[in-house]
This record gives C-alpha cells, structure tokens and sequence, in this order.
C-alpha cells in the first residue's frame, strides 16, 4: 500500500516539476531579455560622444567671453536662489515667533 501511495507522489511530483520547467525556461529567456536590454543601454553610452578640447582654430575671443558670461549669470542665479530661501525662512520665523 504504501508503495502505491509513494509511486503516486512521486508521479505527482515528476509530473509537476514537468510543468513547471516552461516556467521556469520563461523566466530565463525573461532574463536573457534583460541582459540584452543592459547591453543595449551600455552600447548607447558607450556610443556618446565624450567632450573634446576645442582646437585653437574654434576659440574666439568672442566666444570665450560668451561661455563665461553664461557660467557666471549661473552662478549668480543660483546664489540669488539661495538668499530668497533664506529670506523666506527668517520671514517664517518671525511670523513663528510674533
């Protein structure tokens, strides 16, 4: 009897991992896809064009003062930022405190 019950679980078991390995082959060609879809991402940044110095030829004076003018309104742009933060903190801190 027991040997009955073993040989059907066992058949159970056999015939349940059978139908499980498409899953599971699913599962890796998912991943396969996934590697590809990497390799894709990586192809493309390896692809960008990295930045080059300008030759000598490119450089005006001209174009250096424009570069320049734009880094420094930047920066500036950023630090008027920073103190309307501030003001407004100290505004809300005021408005705290009366």
């Amino acid at each position: 009897m027991n040997t009955e019950k073993e040989s059907t679980t066992k058949s159970q078991v056999l015939s349940d991992i059978k139908l499980r390995r498409p899953q599971r082959q699913e599962k890796l060609a998912d991943s396969i896809n996934k590697i590809s879809f990497m390799e894709k991402i990586r192809n493309l940044l390896k692809g960008r064009k990295a930045w080059k110095e300008p030759s000598p030829e490119e450089v005006s004076v001209d174009n250096a003062y424009k570069t320049r003018w734009i880094w420094y309104h930047t920066i500036l742009a950023l630090e008027l930022l920073m103190v309307n933060i501030l003001l407004v903190a100290i505004l809300i801190v005021l408005a705290l405190k009366l």
